[in-house]
């Protein structure tokens, strides 16, 4: 078993409810605290009103997607430490996430474990690693 740093705050945006549910009861086996939302306005919501330390956030989200959640996240100053998931991989979307402001993308499909580890590694870098290295970069990816 994994030694978390602490348990964590994580605000889950995914619009698949079985995977959804399976990344919900894996996190809160784990000890962690999970706000289930399936979109980008319960998401923004779940952000504006709750702690949050970590967004696990889908891309693709039926009313939008994650990479612009995330820049109104940081718009309305309450982006927490991100891990984007996505089917789509690969350089260029990662990329993509990352000028978003997430600073993690995890590719679909994975396994538990990597969730551990890239959660483990996002717990890690604390509040000061929540900012992307170039804010002028949030808002300037290409759908």
């Amino acid at each position: 078993m994994k030694v978390w740093p602490k348990f964590l705050n994580i605000c889950l945006v995914e619009d698949n409810e079985d995977l959804n549910r399976f990344i919900q009861t894996w996190l809160e086996s784990r000890g962690h605290l999970v706000y289930s939302t399936k979109d980008v306005q319960e998401a923004l919501l779940t952000l504006a009103t709750r702690t949050v330390d970590i967004i696990i956030c889908d891309i693709g989200l039926p009313d939008g997607n994650g990479w612009d959640l995330m820049r109104l996240a940081y718009a309305r100053n309450c982006a927490p430490i991100g891990i984007a998931i996505s089917g789509f991989s690969g350089p260029d979307f990662e990329e993509k996430s990352l000028r978003a402001g997430f600073q993690f993308h995890l590719s679909k499909p994975f396994d538990h474990m990597q969730l551990d580890e890239v959660l483990i590694k996002a717990a890690q870098y604390g509040v000061d690693y929540r900012r992307p290295t170039d804010p002028a970069d949030i808002g300037n990816t290409a759908a």
